[in-house]
């Protein structure tokens, strides 16, 4: 029941994402969602290839909306030139994924998955410090909201089940926490204007 809550609490996370980016209000960095989109299209494979039942439809649905963000991206996301960090991030991203792909440790595997999307989102997460009205909020309460419902589907905790919803779940509540804090500081200075 929690994997299918996940998945829809994430598919409608996606909404803002995307409603956001065409409307001009959400400038989405496109080396994230390019690192992104190659992660969650590797996984939603890897899921599907190895069958693993109605879990295979996470991965999907982030590879589909990673994809539709990674495109937005091109035509509305950051305009400026590919950055140093940027470039670096896609590097080690990059290898991050080649170890997923060549090790036959699934351990190694998962952590360098993981670690691959956390460093491929660090632009976003500076991104969302320095500019955060250029990121959705509803969106990024709603990512995080489907990560820790999925993680209450975990019937056994260990390191391989617990490290990717918890890892996740703390690089999405790094980019959330400056969102929030735009939103009550905008929310305080309109009281103020008002009274």
């Amino acid at each position: 029941m929690f994997i299918v809550l996940s998945g829809l609490v994430i598919v409608i996370a996606y909404v803002p994402f995307i409603a956001g980016t065409i409307r001009g209000t959400v400038v989405p960095n496109r080396i994230s969602w390019m690192i992104w989109f190659v992660q969650d299209c590797l996984m939603a494979t890897s899921a599907v290839v190895g069958r693993t039942g109605p879990v295979a439809i996470m991965p999907i649905i982030w590879a589909v909306g990673a994809g539709i963000m990674l495109v937005l991206s091109f035509k509305r996301g950051v305009s400026e030139p590919v950055t140093f960090l940027e470039k670096v991030c896609l590097v080690l991203s990059g290898l991050g994924i080649l170890l997923w792909v060549t090790t036959g440790s699934s351990r190694l595997g998962l952590v360098a998955s993981v670690s691959a999307a956390c460093i491929g989102g660090i632009p976003t997460t500076i991104k969302a410090w320095r500019e955060p009205w250029t990121e959705t909020m509803s969106g990024w309460l709603l990512m995080l909201a489907g990560t820790i419902l999925s993680s209450l589907a975990i019937q056994e905790w260990t390191f391989d089940s617990g490290f990717l919803p918890i890892t996740i779940g703390i690089f999405q509540a790094l980019v959330t926490l400056p969102l929030v804090l735009y939103a009550v500081q905008k929310s305080i200075q309109i009281k103020t204007f008002v009274q």
